[in-house]
């Protein structure tokens, strides 16, 4: 980050657009984003902290779309000098730069320059430590690299060294860096390309590399992990020393003549394509169905271009790698089952995923595998592929690709170690309740990805927020799925008529406010509501559907608790709330779910309350005066919201 004494904190929901307009207007030169949730503001360089700067050509190419995201992995943070262009003046300048910054709770090893020919006398030392380690071996004569595979090293630099073969099977998976620099590297092979797929980032010049174009070619696939790519250069028999771009230039010529042949063929092509296109309407006109596209994809603007449109496909996998995926189907892999279908764990390309087995509806050639209730329409797979395919957030379920086959259509999201929220509140499967501050960071965590969607240049309406469509990672961070519902919208305005008309109710009843059931006006304050029974489940455990004595849904059985009464319905498998978690999400719970959909927050306002709340919180060592001075007297607690606008931070009166 920026040196403390010449840094300002924003924590707003941050684009750079948003980061870079504070920072202009507060006369700093420099801003960066982190994990997009706060933008800093600075004057000095972030080089002269001591922060190494990382070649990264798809982050000026991003600039004005998510910027941290387009810096790449977990240890990079993206910092942009403040643009002066015209018709851009708060847009970041094509100057942007990615920067290493340390992680929390990273031990370093540094055994620098100590002539080590055997690096097998540093493992006493891997051994007794128990955090993630930045181990450091430059400046040695080490020649091969000892078994490192049971070791929690995060960042690894052997430059300087003599080492001559890169192997992943000598280097543990959690490695994210790898410094190996001017090294005896001339080729890589096969083991040394797979590494290179699970790192984040590596150096790789200063090395006796062969001229050769294959490996101009592999080093041009893993470009946006090379931080010195401009800096590699090659040895030949003609010119010791050769730039990797300069390589194969017969081949540059070339191109020039074969594209001349490969724009004839693509011309023949585009032509079969759009006759077979017109057969396929005409197919299914006169039979009532369609045969399967290769591709799904949708029209979606373009942020850089204002009206501009370009088509964004999805990746369709072949059936036989599902089943390869998943065991030939083998039940041992199921993780769930409901009325649309099963779902796997499979192991699809060396990467766990969840794969969504849809049933058939009897004919293979239908690219839309609908659900249907009676005659309700009910889900739509392929404008979940478009809508996941167009919405890339840390809190939106990620989507691989989908399959389309006789035995019935395929998706394949990212496979999420936890389960659903619905499950882990529910303990299943003897998983341990989760702790107040957890809830809050979940919570926290599907309100940022919901007020996301509601805010993007076109409003999606998720339209089935519910806990069995969030879906928690190995770190318990939430990610929102299921998009089978979900439908573009305007954003409706205050003292106007809300919404848009639907032909019918779609959803799941518990979560669905009155209004919208009974005027079947869609708007993002239907997306509000169920996020506000969402927060009712995780603040009290209990379903939101069930017979609570004389109450049907879970919603009326809270609100008709006071503020005398409320605690006790807590759920007291979560253990002590000495941060009154537990109030902070029923508060905001019930003004999320009030019955008027304009009296209803926006979700960004949501989302800042619980950020702000929670942030303030944070410091566990301070659990104990936190403890004294929130004494059981909650009765005053109070949430302020303020409908449209940026509320202050919560406060919980004594």
């Amino acid at each position: 980050m920026f040196k403390k004494n010449q840094t300002v904190e924003i924590p707003y929901v941050n684009t750079p657009n948003i980061c870079s307009k504070h920072c202009d207007s507060a006369g700093y030169e420099y801003f960066q984003l982190s994990s997009r949730e706060s933008c800093f503001c600075g004057n000095s360089h972030p080089a002269d902290d001591g922060a190494v700067r990382i070649d990264d050509i798809k982050c000026s190419m991003q600039c004005s779309g998510d910027a941290n995201k387009y810096c790449g992995g977990v240890f990079k943070i993206a910092a942009f000098r403040i643009g002066k262009v015209a018709d851009r003046t708060y847009n970041c300048s094509t100057d942007c730069e990615c920067y290493f910054f340390p992680k929390h709770n990273l031990s370093k090893i540094d055994c620098s320059k100590r002539n080590l020919s055997d690096p097998s006398t540093i493992i006493p030392d891997l051994k007794t430590t128990s955090s993630s380690v930045d181990l450091i071996l430059k400046d040695n004569s080490i020649k091969v690299l000892p078994n490192l595979t049971s070791f929690h090293i995060t960042s690894l630099d052997i430059s300087n060294n003599s080492i001559t073969t890169l192997d992943a099977e000598l280097l543990p998976k959690s490695l994210k860096v790898l410094f190996a620099d001017s090294n005896k590297l001339t080729t890589l092979n096969d083991n040394a390309l797979r590494l290179m797929q699970s790192l984040d980032v590596i150096m790789l010049s200063n090395n006796p590399w062969t001229c050769e174009c294959d490996l101009l070619k592999n080093l041009l696939k893993y470009k946006s992990k090379i931080g010195d790519l401009k800096k590699i250069t090659c040895t030949s028999s003609t010119d010791p020393f050769t730039h990797m771009d300069e390589l194969c230039e017969k081949w540059k010529i070339n191109y020039f003549y074969l594209s001349i042949t490969l724009g004839f063929v693509l011309f023949v092509c585009l032509l079969s394509v759009y006759f077979n296109l017109h057969r396929t309407a005409w197919l299914y006109m006169r039979n009532g169905q369609c045969n399967s596209c290769g591709l799904i994809s949708m029209q979606h603007a373009n942020n850089t271009a204002k009206d501009s449109e370009e088509e964004t496909f999805m990746q369709r996998i072949q059936y036989d790698e599902l089943v390869l995926a998943t065991d030939n189907w083998n039940q041992n892999r199921v993780l769930g089952e409901g009325g649309f279908g099963v779902v796997y764990k499979g192991n699809w390309r060396h990467t766990d995923v969840a794969i969504k087995r849809l049933k058939a509806e009897g004919v293979a050639e239908k690219v839309v595998n609908m659900h249907t209730v009676g005659n309700e329409l009910l889900q739509n797979p392929s404008k979940e592929i478009m809508y996941l395919n167009a919405v890339k957030h840390d809190n939106v379920l990620s989507m691989y690709g989908f399959c389309f086959h006789s035995t019935g259509s395929c998706l394949i999201y990212q496979f999420m170690a936890n389960g659903s929220l619905e499950d882990r509140l529910q303990c299943k499967n003897g998983t341990k309740p989760l702790s107040w501050t957890t809830r809050g960071n979940i919570a926290t965590g599907i309100a940022r990805g919901i007020q996301f969607l509601h805010n993007v240049e076109t409003p999606l309406i998720h339209g089935d927020i519910k806990s069995a469509n969030i879906l928690l990672d190995s770190n318990l961070e939430p990610r929102i799925g299921d998009f089978g519902l979900a439908r573009t919208g305007p954003l409706e305005k205050i003292n106007k008529s809300i919404g848009f008309d639907v032909s019918h109710v779609c959803g799941t009843r518990p979560y669905l406010p009155e209004d919208f059931c009974k005027n079947k006006k869609l708007s993002t304050k239907v997306d509000t509501y169920s996020f506000g029974v969402v927060m009712f489940e995780i603040a009290t455990g209990l379903r939101a559907f069930n017979r609570y004595k004389n109450y049907k849904y879970l919603k009326d059985m809270v609100n008709k608790h006071d503020t005398s009464s409320i605690a006790n319905i807590a759920d007291k498998s979560a253990g002590p709330d000495p941060f009154h978690i537990f109030e902070v999400l029923i508060h905001l719970g019930k003004a999320c779910v009030v019955d008027l959909a304009e009296k209803r927050p926006e979700m960004v306002v949501v989302y800042m309350n619980l950020q702000n709340y929670l942030s303030s919180k944070s410091d566990v060592n301070n659990v104990e005066a936190n403890s004294e001075k929130y004494n059981k007297n909650t009765s005053n607690a109070q949430i302020q919201l303020k409908v449209g606008t940026y509320l202050q931070p919560i406060v919980i009166d004594q």
